[in-house]
């Protein structure tokens, strides 16, 4: 089984500005070229397209979907890490999150390698 991660493409707005933006004409294009470089691996398999209820990342996988004749499947799964904080501090929270978060992760790695 073979699984494709592709991260959504350039937001029309910032963190700031707005809570959920569709796609720029940048991430539109983006989306594109990810559905040409993604259509040729993916067309002989079983696909199945999964995403965020989030507006950019349902617009990064519809150049994809409408290629292959597929629906996109939301999976709240995906969905961003909720804040704690107003949005126009989520950059600077989530920054912090993200640094810590892999700091645990690195102590973990080490943990397991050490055990072996």
């Amino acid at each position: 089984m073979d699984i494709y991660l592709v991260r959504h493409g350039e937001a029309a707005a910032r963190w700031a500005e707005a809570p959920d933006p569709g796609l720029s004409d940048l991430g539109q294009q983006q989306a594109r070229a990810a559905a040409q470089l993604l259509r040729p691996r993916v067309a002989a398999g079983a696909v199945e397209l999964l995403s965020s209820p989030l507006a950019r990342t349902l617009e990064t996988a519809a150049p994809l979907a409408a290629e292959l004749g597929l629906a996109v499947r939301v999976n709240e799964a995906f969905r961003e890490i909720r804040a704690p904080v107003p949005l126009a501090q989520r950059q600077t929270w989530l920054r912090q999150f993200m640094q810590q978060l892999m700091a645990r992760t690195v102590k973990i790695m080490a943990f397991n390698i050490r055990d072996q």
